[in-house]
Protein backbone atom coordinates (compact mmCIF):
# COMPACT_ATOMS: atom_id res chain seq x y z
CA UNK A 1 0.00 0.00 0.00
CA UNK A 2 1.40 3.36 -0.99
CA UNK A 3 0.27 6.49 0.87
CA UNK A 4 -0.04 10.09 -0.27
CA UNK A 5 -0.39 12.09 2.93
CA UNK A 6 -2.47 15.18 3.66
CA UNK A 7 -3.29 17.61 0.87
CA UNK A 8 -1.58 15.52 -1.83
CA UNK A 9 -3.80 14.95 -4.89
CA UNK A 10 -6.75 16.32 -2.91
CA UNK A 11 -7.55 18.98 -5.50
CA UNK A 12 -8.67 16.30 -7.96
CA UNK A 13 -10.55 14.55 -5.16
CA UNK A 14 -12.50 17.64 -4.20
CA UNK A 15 -13.26 18.54 -7.81
CA UNK A 16 -14.75 15.12 -8.46
CA UNK A 17 -16.67 15.28 -5.18
CA UNK A 18 -18.22 18.57 -6.24
CA UNK A 19 -19.16 17.33 -9.71
CA UNK A 20 -20.59 13.96 -8.78
CA UNK A 21 -22.81 13.02 -5.84
CA UNK A 22 -22.42 9.41 -4.67
CA UNK A 23 -24.87 7.14 -6.45
CA UNK A 24 -23.90 4.08 -4.38
CA UNK A 25 -22.78 3.88 -0.75
CA UNK A 26 -22.49 0.73 1.41
CA UNK A 27 -20.81 -0.75 4.48
CA UNK A 28 -18.13 -3.36 3.78
CA UNK A 29 -16.65 -4.04 7.24
CA UNK A 30 -14.90 -7.38 7.78
CA UNK A 31 -16.37 -9.64 10.49
CA UNK A 32 -13.07 -10.99 11.77
CA UNK A 33 -9.46 -10.21 10.78
CA UNK A 34 -7.74 -12.91 8.72
CA UNK A 35 -4.22 -13.48 7.53
CA UNK A 36 -5.15 -11.57 4.36
CA UNK A 37 -6.42 -8.55 6.24
CA UNK A 38 -4.69 -5.24 5.67
CA UNK A 39 -4.01 -3.57 9.02
CA UNK A 40 -3.53 0.16 9.58
CA UNK A 41 -2.41 1.35 13.00
CA UNK A 42 -0.93 4.48 14.51
CA UNK A 43 -1.06 7.15 17.17
CA UNK A 44 -2.77 10.55 17.21
CA UNK A 45 -0.79 13.16 19.19
CA UNK A 46 -0.60 16.89 19.77
CA UNK A 47 2.11 19.26 21.06
CA UNK A 48 4.75 17.76 23.37
CA UNK A 49 3.64 14.26 22.35
CA UNK A 50 0.37 14.38 24.31
CA UNK A 51 -2.17 11.81 23.05
CA UNK A 52 -5.44 12.68 21.33
CA UNK A 53 -8.12 10.30 22.61
CA UNK A 54 -11.52 9.45 21.11
CA UNK A 55 -10.66 10.62 17.60
CA UNK A 56 -12.79 8.70 15.08
CA UNK A 57 -10.67 7.04 12.37
CA UNK A 58 -12.31 5.78 9.16
CA UNK A 59 -11.19 4.02 6.01
CA UNK A 60 -13.30 4.26 2.84
CA UNK A 61 -12.86 2.98 -0.68
CA UNK A 62 -14.06 5.44 -3.31
CA UNK A 63 -14.48 5.23 -7.06
CA UNK A 64 -15.47 8.45 -8.81
CA UNK A 65 -15.96 9.75 -12.32
CA UNK A 66 -17.75 12.80 -13.67
CA UNK A 67 -21.08 10.94 -13.61
CA UNK A 68 -20.66 8.18 -11.04
CA UNK A 69 -19.62 7.73 -7.41
CA UNK A 70 -19.37 4.60 -5.27
CA UNK A 71 -18.29 4.58 -1.63
CA UNK A 72 -17.57 1.48 0.49
CA UNK A 73 -17.02 2.00 4.21
CA UNK A 74 -14.22 -0.48 4.94
CA UNK A 75 -13.35 0.13 8.61
CA UNK A 76 -13.94 2.48 11.56
CA UNK A 77 -12.51 2.84 15.08
CA UNK A 78 -11.54 5.40 17.76
CA UNK A 79 -8.21 6.30 19.32
CA UNK A 80 -7.82 5.08 22.91
CA UNK A 81 -6.59 7.08 25.90
CA UNK A 82 -3.02 6.78 24.62
CA UNK A 83 -4.07 8.14 21.21
CA UNK A 84 -3.53 4.72 19.59
CA UNK A 85 -5.81 3.14 17.01
CA UNK A 86 -5.94 -0.07 14.94
CA UNK A 87 -8.27 -1.03 12.10
CA UNK A 88 -8.31 -3.78 9.46
CA UNK A 89 -10.16 -4.57 6.23
CA UNK A 90 -10.37 -7.03 3.36
CA UNK A 91 -9.14 -5.91 -0.06
CA UNK A 92 -11.46 -7.00 -2.86
CA UNK A 93 -10.19 -7.80 -6.33
CA UNK A 94 -12.05 -4.88 -7.95
CA UNK A 95 -10.41 -2.52 -5.43
CA UNK A 96 -6.90 -3.16 -6.72
CA UNK A 97 -5.88 0.24 -7.96
CA UNK A 98 -3.93 -1.08 -10.93
CA UNK A 99 -7.29 -2.02 -12.44
CA UNK A 100 -8.48 1.62 -12.52
CA UNK A 101 -10.70 2.28 -15.53
CA UNK A 102 -9.82 5.17 -17.80
CA UNK A 103 -11.71 8.33 -16.79
CA UNK A 104 -12.36 7.25 -13.17
CA UNK A 105 -10.64 8.07 -9.90
CA UNK A 106 -10.22 5.15 -7.47
CA UNK A 107 -8.57 5.36 -4.07
CA UNK A 108 -8.72 4.48 -0.38
CA UNK A 109 -9.32 7.40 1.98
CA UNK A 110 -8.11 7.24 5.59
CA UNK A 111 -9.71 10.09 7.52
CA UNK A 112 -9.46 11.39 11.06
CA UNK A 113 -12.58 13.12 12.34
CA UNK A 114 -11.27 16.22 14.15
CA UNK A 115 -14.62 17.91 14.67
CA UNK A 116 -14.64 17.15 18.41
CA UNK A 117 -11.36 18.99 18.96
CA UNK A 118 -11.53 22.60 20.15
CA UNK A 119 -10.91 25.09 17.35
CA UNK A 120 -9.49 27.53 19.88
CA UNK A 121 -6.98 25.03 21.26
CA UNK A 122 -5.81 23.15 18.15
CA UNK A 123 -4.77 24.08 14.63
CA UNK A 124 -7.67 22.77 12.58
CA UNK A 125 -7.97 21.97 8.87
CA UNK A 126 -10.05 25.10 8.30
CA UNK A 127 -7.07 27.15 9.49
CA UNK A 128 -5.47 26.25 6.16
CA UNK A 129 -6.88 29.09 4.06
CA UNK A 130 -6.11 27.52 0.70
CA UNK A 131 -7.81 24.10 1.33
CA UNK A 132 -10.69 24.97 3.63
CA UNK A 133 -12.51 21.65 2.92
CA UNK A 134 -9.62 19.56 4.20
CA UNK A 135 -10.73 17.28 7.06
CA UNK A 136 -7.62 15.34 7.99
CA UNK A 137 -7.38 12.90 5.09
CA UNK A 138 -4.79 10.42 3.91
CA UNK A 139 -5.04 8.85 0.48
CA UNK A 140 -3.99 5.23 0.05
CA UNK A 141 -3.06 3.02 -2.86
CA UNK A 142 -3.72 -0.52 -1.62
CA UNK A 143 -2.20 -3.57 -3.32
CA UNK A 144 -0.55 -5.77 -0.63
CA UNK A 145 -2.89 -8.14 1.25
CA UNK A 146 -1.82 -9.30 4.70
CA UNK A 147 0.40 -6.28 5.33
CA UNK A 148 0.42 -3.87 8.28
CA UNK A 149 0.88 -0.12 7.76
CA UNK A 150 1.53 2.57 10.32
CA UNK A 151 0.04 6.04 9.94
CA UNK A 152 0.37 8.57 12.74
CA UNK A 153 -1.36 11.93 12.89
CA UNK A 154 -0.11 15.07 14.59
CA UNK A 155 -2.43 18.01 15.34
CA UNK A 156 -0.45 20.73 17.15
CA UNK A 157 -1.92 23.01 19.75
CA UNK A 158 -2.54 26.57 18.63
CA UNK A 159 -1.35 29.98 19.70
CA UNK A 160 -2.49 33.03 17.76
CA UNK A 161 0.29 35.52 17.09
CA UNK A 162 0.49 38.98 15.53
CA UNK A 163 2.59 39.29 12.36
CA UNK A 164 3.57 42.81 11.29
CA UNK A 165 4.78 43.63 7.79
CA UNK A 166 7.48 46.29 7.58
CA UNK A 167 6.99 47.63 4.06
CA UNK A 168 8.54 50.96 3.15
CA UNK A 169 8.57 50.14 -0.54
CA UNK A 170 5.70 50.98 -2.90
CA UNK A 171 2.84 48.50 -3.15
CA UNK A 172 0.79 48.20 -6.33
CA UNK A 173 -2.97 47.71 -6.27
CA UNK A 174 -2.92 44.31 -7.97
CA UNK A 175 -0.06 42.84 -5.96
CA UNK A 176 -1.37 40.03 -3.73
CA UNK A 177 0.54 39.52 -0.49
CA UNK A 178 0.10 36.76 2.06
CA UNK A 179 1.86 35.47 5.16
CA UNK A 180 2.78 31.78 5.24
CA UNK A 181 3.59 29.73 8.32
CA UNK A 182 5.13 26.36 7.54
CA UNK A 183 4.57 23.86 10.37
CA UNK A 184 4.52 20.15 11.15
CA UNK A 185 0.98 18.92 10.58
CA UNK A 186 -0.65 15.55 10.01
CA UNK A 187 2.40 13.44 9.23
CA UNK A 188 5.34 14.65 11.35
CA UNK A 189 7.57 14.65 8.27
CA UNK A 190 5.32 16.93 6.25
CA UNK A 191 5.49 20.74 6.28
CA UNK A 192 2.13 22.34 5.57
CA UNK A 193 1.71 26.04 4.87
CA UNK A 194 -0.80 28.13 6.79
CA UNK A 195 -1.52 31.00 4.43
CA UNK A 196 -3.18 34.32 5.33
CA UNK A 197 -3.82 37.24 2.98
CA UNK A 198 -2.84 40.79 3.92
CA UNK A 199 -3.81 43.89 1.91
CA UNK A 200 -0.69 46.03 1.97
CA UNK A 201 -2.06 48.32 -0.72
CA UNK A 202 -4.99 49.28 1.51
CA UNK A 203 -2.59 50.00 4.36
CA UNK A 204 -3.02 46.76 6.29
CA UNK A 205 0.21 45.89 8.07
CA UNK A 206 -0.74 43.35 10.76
CA UNK A 207 -2.39 39.94 10.58
CA UNK A 208 -3.15 37.33 13.24
CA UNK A 209 -2.05 33.81 12.33
CA UNK A 210 -2.14 30.47 14.17
CA UNK A 211 1.22 29.06 15.24
CA UNK A 212 2.11 25.55 16.37
CA UNK A 213 2.64 25.68 20.13
CA UNK A 214 5.98 24.35 21.44
CA UNK A 215 7.03 23.39 17.93
CA UNK A 216 8.87 24.79 14.93
CA UNK A 217 7.25 27.59 12.91
CA UNK A 218 8.67 29.10 9.72
CA UNK A 219 6.98 32.39 8.91
CA UNK A 220 7.52 34.37 5.71
CA UNK A 221 5.90 36.83 3.30
CA UNK A 222 4.96 35.94 -0.29
CA UNK A 223 3.64 37.98 -3.19
CA UNK A 224 1.80 37.20 -6.41
CA UNK A 225 3.03 40.13 -8.47
CA UNK A 226 0.26 41.96 -10.31
CA UNK A 227 -1.99 39.11 -9.14
CA UNK A 228 -0.70 36.86 -11.96
CA UNK A 229 1.57 33.83 -11.89
CA UNK A 230 3.24 32.01 -9.05
CA UNK A 231 3.83 33.45 -5.63
CA UNK A 232 7.38 34.53 -4.80
CA UNK A 233 9.14 34.80 -1.47
CA UNK A 234 9.66 38.50 -0.70
CA UNK A 235 11.00 38.38 2.88
CA UNK A 236 13.52 36.50 4.93
CA UNK A 237 12.06 33.40 6.59
CA UNK A 238 11.71 33.74 10.37
CA UNK A 239 12.35 30.40 12.10
CA UNK A 240 11.28 29.98 15.73
CA UNK A 241 9.89 27.72 18.44
CA UNK A 242 6.65 29.31 19.64
CA UNK A 243 5.89 28.96 23.36
CA UNK A 244 2.93 30.19 25.36
CA UNK A 245 4.50 33.64 25.78
CA UNK A 246 7.43 33.94 23.35
CA UNK A 247 7.80 35.54 20.91
CA UNK A 248 5.17 38.19 21.49
CA UNK A 249 5.09 39.11 17.80
CA UNK A 250 7.04 38.78 14.56
CA UNK A 251 8.06 41.45 12.04
CA UNK A 252 8.61 40.56 8.38
CA UNK A 253 10.29 43.01 6.01
CA UNK A 254 8.91 43.25 2.49
CA UNK A 255 12.05 43.10 0.35
CA UNK A 256 10.46 43.10 -3.10
CA UNK A 257 10.66 46.25 -5.18
CA UNK A 258 8.59 46.88 -8.34
CA UNK A 259 10.58 47.49 -11.52
CA UNK A 260 8.87 50.81 -12.25
CA UNK A 261 10.20 52.17 -8.94
CA UNK A 262 13.80 51.33 -9.74
CA UNK A 263 16.43 53.64 -11.19
CA UNK A 264 19.84 53.27 -12.81
CA UNK A 265 22.96 55.41 -12.57
CA UNK A 266 24.79 56.18 -15.82
CA UNK A 267 28.02 58.08 -16.51
CA UNK A 268 29.79 59.69 -19.47
CA UNK A 269 33.16 61.36 -19.95
CA UNK A 270 34.72 63.34 -22.76
CA UNK A 271 37.76 61.06 -22.66
CA UNK A 272 37.56 57.40 -23.55
CA UNK A 273 40.27 56.74 -20.95
CA UNK A 274 39.43 59.21 -18.16
CA UNK A 275 41.90 60.03 -15.43
CA UNK A 276 42.04 61.92 -12.17
CA UNK A 277 40.90 65.56 -12.57
CA UNK A 278 38.75 64.62 -15.60
CA UNK A 279 35.07 65.55 -15.59
CA UNK A 280 32.45 62.80 -15.20
CA UNK A 281 28.82 63.52 -16.11
CA UNK A 282 26.12 61.45 -14.40
CA UNK A 283 22.48 60.82 -15.28
CA UNK A 284 19.68 59.01 -13.49
CA UNK A 285 17.67 56.69 -15.76
CA UNK A 286 14.55 54.63 -15.15
CA UNK A 287 14.72 50.86 -15.01
CA UNK A 288 14.37 50.64 -18.80
CA UNK A 289 17.35 52.97 -19.34
CA UNK A 290 15.26 56.01 -20.32
CA UNK A 291 16.09 59.55 -19.23
CA UNK A 292 13.62 62.21 -18.12
CA UNK A 293 14.31 65.48 -16.28
CA UNK A 294 11.23 64.74 -14.15
CA UNK A 295 11.10 60.95 -13.73
CA UNK A 296 8.05 59.31 -12.20
CA UNK A 297 10.02 56.94 -10.00
CA UNK A 298 11.00 59.75 -7.62
CA UNK A 299 7.47 59.80 -6.17
CA UNK A 300 8.19 56.53 -4.39
CA UNK A 301 11.13 57.95 -2.37
CA UNK A 302 11.71 60.48 0.37
CA UNK A 303 15.19 61.12 -0.99
CA UNK A 304 17.81 59.77 -3.41
CA UNK A 305 21.44 60.20 -2.33
CA UNK A 306 24.61 59.97 -4.41
CA UNK A 307 27.85 58.92 -2.68
CA UNK A 308 31.17 57.17 -3.27
CA UNK A 309 33.59 55.01 -1.34
CA UNK A 310 36.03 56.90 0.92
CA UNK A 311 34.60 60.31 0.01
CA UNK A 312 33.33 62.26 3.03
CA UNK A 313 30.30 63.99 1.54
CA UNK A 314 27.19 63.03 -0.41
CA UNK A 315 24.79 64.77 -2.74
CA UNK A 316 21.00 64.76 -2.52
CA UNK A 317 19.85 64.53 -6.10
CA UNK A 318 16.23 64.19 -5.01
CA UNK A 319 14.36 64.99 -1.82
CA UNK A 320 11.00 66.08 -0.59
CA UNK A 321 10.46 67.81 2.73
CA UNK A 322 7.25 68.63 4.50
CA UNK A 323 6.79 70.71 7.62
CA UNK A 324 3.75 72.06 9.42
CA UNK A 325 3.84 75.22 7.33
CA UNK A 326 5.51 74.30 4.05
CA UNK A 327 6.69 71.57 1.72
CA UNK A 328 9.48 71.38 -0.80
CA UNK A 329 10.87 69.10 -3.48
CA UNK A 330 14.13 69.03 -5.41
CA UNK A 331 15.07 66.89 -8.39
CA UNK A 332 18.46 66.77 -10.10
CA UNK A 333 18.71 64.06 -12.73
CA UNK A 334 21.98 65.15 -14.36
CA UNK A 335 25.15 66.47 -12.71
CA UNK A 336 28.91 66.50 -13.12
CA UNK A 337 31.90 66.10 -10.87
CA UNK A 338 35.67 65.67 -10.90
CA UNK A 339 37.51 63.14 -8.76
CA UNK A 340 40.96 63.35 -7.19
CA UNK A 341 42.02 59.72 -7.19
CA UNK A 342 43.73 57.18 -9.42
CA UNK A 343 42.32 53.82 -8.19
CA UNK A 344 38.92 52.46 -9.32
CA UNK A 345 36.03 53.99 -7.42
CA UNK A 346 32.57 52.64 -6.60
CA UNK A 347 29.89 55.31 -6.65
CA UNK A 348 26.36 54.67 -5.36
CA UNK A 349 22.87 56.01 -5.84
CA UNK A 350 20.59 55.08 -2.94
CA UNK A 351 16.84 55.61 -2.64
CA UNK A 352 15.51 56.18 0.89
CA UNK A 353 12.05 55.67 2.35
CA UNK A 354 11.29 56.31 6.01
CA UNK A 355 14.98 56.54 6.78
CA UNK A 356 15.89 53.22 5.16
CA UNK A 357 17.61 52.35 1.89
CA UNK A 358 15.05 50.57 -0.29
CA UNK A 359 16.87 50.60 -3.65
CA UNK A 360 20.50 51.00 -4.74
CA UNK A 361 22.38 51.19 -8.02
CA UNK A 362 26.13 51.53 -8.39
CA UNK A 363 28.87 52.19 -10.94
CA UNK A 364 32.56 51.44 -10.89
CA UNK A 365 34.61 54.34 -12.24
CA UNK A 366 37.97 53.56 -13.82
CA UNK A 367 40.86 56.04 -13.84
CA UNK A 368 43.72 55.66 -16.31
CA UNK A 369 47.23 56.96 -15.57
CA UNK A 370 48.57 60.11 -17.23
CA UNK A 371 51.93 61.86 -16.93
CA UNK A 372 50.58 64.43 -14.50
CA UNK A 373 47.04 64.18 -13.16
CA UNK A 374 44.91 64.53 -16.37
CA UNK A 375 47.84 65.67 -18.57
CA UNK A 376 49.97 63.71 -21.00
CA UNK A 377 52.77 66.13 -21.87
CA UNK A 378 53.39 64.73 -25.31
CA UNK A 379 50.82 65.99 -27.79
CA UNK A 380 48.86 67.94 -25.19
CA UNK A 381 46.84 71.00 -26.14
CA UNK A 382 48.54 74.29 -25.28
CA UNK A 383 46.29 76.93 -23.69
CA UNK A 384 46.90 80.48 -24.84
CA UNK A 385 45.13 82.29 -22.00
CA UNK A 386 45.78 82.33 -18.29
CA UNK A 387 42.29 81.10 -17.49
CA UNK A 388 42.39 78.46 -14.76
CA UNK A 389 40.00 75.51 -14.54
CA UNK A 390 38.10 74.92 -11.33
CA UNK A 391 38.40 71.29 -10.33
CA UNK A 392 35.70 70.37 -7.81
CA UNK A 393 34.30 67.16 -6.39
CA UNK A 394 30.70 67.18 -5.20
CA UNK A 395 31.60 64.47 -2.71
CA UNK A 396 34.60 66.32 -1.23
CA UNK A 397 33.30 69.82 -0.70
CA UNK A 398 36.13 71.08 1.51
CA UNK A 399 38.75 70.72 -1.23
CA UNK A 400 38.61 72.47 -4.60
CA UNK A 401 41.56 73.01 -6.89
CA UNK A 402 42.45 75.64 -9.46
CA UNK A 403 44.41 74.21 -12.38
CA UNK A 404 46.26 76.19 -15.00
CA UNK A 405 46.33 73.78 -17.97
CA UNK A 406 49.51 73.32 -20.03
CA UNK A 407 51.02 76.61 -21.18
CA UNK A 408 54.04 77.33 -23.34
CA UNK A 409 56.91 79.59 -22.29
CA UNK A 410 59.88 79.92 -24.62
CA UNK A 411 59.21 76.48 -26.09
CA UNK A 412 58.72 74.76 -22.72
CA UNK A 413 55.44 73.42 -21.27
CA UNK A 414 54.28 73.83 -17.70
CA UNK A 415 51.11 73.52 -15.59
CA UNK A 416 50.07 74.76 -12.16
CA UNK A 417 47.80 73.47 -9.40
CA UNK A 418 46.63 75.56 -6.45
CA UNK A 419 43.93 75.33 -3.79
CA UNK A 420 40.81 77.46 -3.78
CA UNK A 421 40.00 79.20 -0.48
CA UNK A 422 36.86 78.29 1.40
CA UNK A 423 34.26 80.98 1.80
CA UNK A 424 35.51 83.44 4.39
CA UNK A 425 38.84 81.63 4.84
CA UNK A 426 41.69 83.85 5.96
CA UNK A 427 44.95 83.97 3.99
CA UNK A 428 47.08 82.46 6.73
CA UNK A 429 44.68 79.57 7.18
CA UNK A 430 44.56 78.99 3.41
CA UNK A 431 48.36 78.84 3.21
CA UNK A 432 48.57 76.18 5.94
CA UNK A 433 45.79 74.11 4.39
CA UNK A 434 47.16 74.48 0.84
CA UNK A 435 50.56 73.17 1.85
CA UNK A 436 49.09 70.13 3.55
CA UNK A 437 46.57 69.29 0.80
CA UNK A 438 48.96 69.79 -2.13
CA UNK A 439 51.71 67.69 -0.55
CA UNK A 440 49.13 64.94 0.07
CA UNK A 441 47.92 65.15 -3.53
CA UNK A 442 51.43 64.84 -5.01
CA UNK A 443 52.51 62.08 -2.62
CA UNK A 444 49.41 60.12 -3.66
CA UNK A 445 49.85 60.58 -7.43
CA UNK A 446 53.64 60.88 -7.86
CA UNK A 447 55.05 58.99 -4.89
CA UNK A 448 57.28 60.13 -2.07
CA UNK A 449 59.05 63.46 -2.42
CA UNK A 450 62.75 63.61 -3.32
CA UNK A 451 65.67 65.45 -1.80
CA UNK A 452 66.71 68.58 -3.69
CA UNK A 453 68.67 71.82 -3.58
CA UNK A 454 67.55 75.06 -5.16
CA UNK A 455 70.26 74.98 -7.81
CA UNK A 456 69.06 71.60 -9.11
CA UNK A 457 65.47 72.84 -9.09
CA UNK A 458 66.36 75.84 -11.23
CA UNK A 459 68.25 73.55 -13.58
CA UNK A 460 65.36 71.10 -14.01
CA UNK A 461 62.51 73.60 -14.35
CA UNK A 462 62.55 75.97 -17.33
CA UNK A 463 59.41 77.97 -16.52
CA UNK A 464 59.62 78.35 -12.77
CA UNK A 465 59.31 81.99 -11.67
CA UNK A 466 62.36 83.42 -9.94
CA UNK A 467 60.37 84.91 -7.06
CA UNK A 468 59.10 81.60 -5.62
CA UNK A 469 60.73 79.38 -3.03
CA UNK A 470 60.87 75.60 -3.68
CA UNK A 471 59.51 73.64 -0.70
CA UNK A 472 59.00 70.00 -1.76
CA UNK A 473 60.08 68.17 -4.93
CA UNK A 474 58.73 65.10 -6.78
CA UNK A 475 59.78 63.34 -9.94
CA UNK A 476 58.52 60.43 -12.03
CA UNK A 477 59.65 58.95 -15.34
CA UNK A 478 57.83 61.72 -17.18
CA UNK A 479 57.31 64.63 -14.77
CA UNK A 480 58.99 67.09 -12.44
CA UNK A 481 56.75 68.74 -9.85
CA UNK A 482 57.58 71.16 -7.07
CA UNK A 483 55.60 72.78 -4.30
CA UNK A 484 56.55 76.44 -4.12
CA UNK A 485 55.84 79.31 -1.76
CA UNK A 486 55.09 82.64 -3.34
CA UNK A 487 56.64 85.87 -2.06
CA UNK A 488 55.09 89.17 -3.06
CA UNK A 489 54.58 92.56 -1.51
CA UNK A 490 51.23 92.90 -3.28
CA UNK A 491 49.64 89.50 -2.53
CA UNK A 492 49.58 87.19 0.52
CA UNK A 493 51.96 84.26 0.59
CA UNK A 494 50.51 81.00 -0.64
CA UNK A 495 51.54 77.60 -1.99
CA UNK A 496 50.99 75.98 -5.38
CA UNK A 497 52.34 73.08 -7.50
CA UNK A 498 54.44 73.84 -10.57
CA UNK A 499 54.87 70.89 -12.97
CA UNK A 500 56.85 70.38 -16.19
CA UNK A 501 57.67 67.43 -18.42
CA UNK A 502 60.91 65.69 -17.58
CA UNK A 503 63.79 66.03 -19.96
Amino acid sequence: MKTTKFLGMLIAFFVLTALAGCSKEEDDFEEQPTENSIVIKGVATTSNGKPLANVIVKLDYEERSLWYCEVRHKAETKTDNNGAYRLSFQLKDDELLNETDEGSFRTFILSFDLTELSKDKYIMPEDFEWVPEFKGIYEFEASDRGKTYEENIYIPEKRMMSITIDSDIPVRQNDEYFVVNSINYGDHERKSGLRFSIDLYAGERTVQIPCALNDSNRISLYCVKEGVGQSELVSAEQKMIVTSDEPQSVVLSNEWFPDECKFKLSVQTDNKLPSSFDLFTFKVLDNEGRYSPFPKFTEYYDSIIWSAEAYPDNERIYYKEKTATSSGEKTVTQWASYFYQKEPLWTYLKGYKNGRVVHTDSLKLQFYPKDFLFINWKGTDIHLTDTAIGIYCRLYKDVEFSVLPPHDKDGHIYAKVSLYPKQGEEDASLAIRAKEVLIGLMDYHLGASKAFDEASIRERFHCLPSDVTPVTFWQTESTYAVLVLTSSDEFPQTYYIHAEPKG
